[in-house]
């Protein structure tokens, strides 16, 4: 497996994820704080300090780009506002994320390319009738590995999701280029300007192209996905290439395609500038209201059943609705909650995902909380 970084900005994507920021008041402060939080006792003092000082960075080049943009725009709020109407969220639904990160490539670096790759793309998928799999906040969900004899409406009304993205999804994917075209001239300013300053302080994000160039070197493609993920597939190693690029406004987040839309040869992979190879999935050990959180969410009905379930059997989502008579959807989110709190693993076996329940992070989450309740007051 050969992988492959690019060392230059993803400007469609880095434009995205700025304006998304500033429609839904997501705060830079916030991310730092986060980071703080979930990895203050992982990451050494140097790598800390490195991570925020890359977070300021971007927080000063957003900041100049966007202090004069029009928060009450009709058309940038259609296409950046949560789609659940939430705010200060990293990553909800909005239509700018299914349209342009649907067809993200980590290599194709100039914005006008980037817009002609998602519309040739969209007409590929259309064309050859990919099946679709399902929305996700960072797009629409294909795989190219199998065909489907229905309509993309039809197979999009069978989807198990809030019947606002699926509608939202249809109206954008029906007539793609108009509102590719639409969203292209309407962020291209600001692409422009980003565009600038991130080429203008290049050096900042050096060191961390430099990591993850060393990192791969030395580890393969399964190697990453366990370290980060919590995740394996079957096909790790029969990929030939792995490409790679930086979320820098998206600092916090990894963004990949292993299982969504890669073919057999090659996967992409978005890894964020606050991230490194100690970065895994886990629940937070340093912080009180994060632990509160998590059992907040297992105290939920359904949850901790399922998470004893799963740490005697790997189990999918379908044949888990079928064994406990609950709605398919609702045992989705379910599995969404828990592995976001890394205390679920899964792999995709013969397009199911497959999900165990991660022990070693379920007693990391218990002990947090024994060493939390046993601190003395300050």
């Amino acid at each position: 497996m050969k992988a492959i970084i690019h060392r230059q900005p993803n400007i469609l994507c880095e434009t995205i994820e700025m304006l998304y920021m500033h429609y839904n008041g997501v705060s830079f402060e916030d991310d730092k704080e986060h980071l703080q939080k979930k990895y203050g006792l992982i990451f050494k003092r140097d790598e800390m300090d490195a991570i925020i000082k890359r977070i300021d960075c971007i927080n000063d080049i957003c900041g100049e780009i966007m202090k004069d943009a029009d928060k009450n725009d009709p058309r940038l709020s259609y296409y950046f506002k949560s789609l659940d109407g939430k705010s200060g969220s990293w990553w909800d639904y909005c239509p700018a994320a299914m349209l342009a990160l649907t067809f993200i490539d980590p290599g194709i670096n100039g914005f006008d390319e980037a817009i002609e790759y998602a519309k040739s793309s969209r007409r590929r998928l259309f064309n050859t009738r990919f099946k679709l799999q399902g929305i996700l906040p960072s797009g629409l969900v294909f795989t190219t590995t199998e065909i489907s004899e229905q309509s993309f409406i039809k197979q999009l009304s069978e989807l198990e999701c809030s019947s606002v993205y699926k509608w939202t999804a249809c109206e954008l994917f029906e007539d793609f280029d108009s509102h590719m075209n639409e969203l292209a001239d309407l962020i291209r300013p600001f692409a422009e300007k980003l565009e600038c300053g991130l080429e203008a302080n290049r050096a900042t994000w050096k060191e961390i192209y430099d990591y993850w160039e060393d990192y791969f070197q030395n580890h393969s493609i399964s190697e990453f996905r366990r370290d980060l993920t919590n995740t394996g597939g079957a096909a790790d190693d029969n990929f030939e290439e792995l490409h790679v690029n930086l979320n820098i406004v998206a600092a916090r987040y990894l963004r990949s395609d292993f299982e969504l839309f890669a073919n057999a040869r090659a996967a992409h992979v978005f890894i964020g500038t606050s991230l490194n190879s100690s970065s895994r999935i886990m629940p937070t050990t340093s912080d009180i209201q994060s632990v509160g959180r998590a059992f907040r969410t297992l105290s939920e009905k359904g949850k901790l059943e399922l998470l004893r379930t799963l740490a005697f059997k790997r189990s999918h989502c379908t044949e888990i609705a079928a064994e406990t008579g609950i709605n398919s959807g609702t045992v989705s989110k379910m599995l969404d909650a828990l592995y976001h709190l890394g205390l679920l693993n899964f792999e995709r076996v013969d397009n199911k995902f497959y999900y165990t329940t991660n022990l070693e992070n379920y007693y990391r989450l218990l002990d947090s909380a024994r060493e939390l309740v046993s601190r003395p007051l300050e």
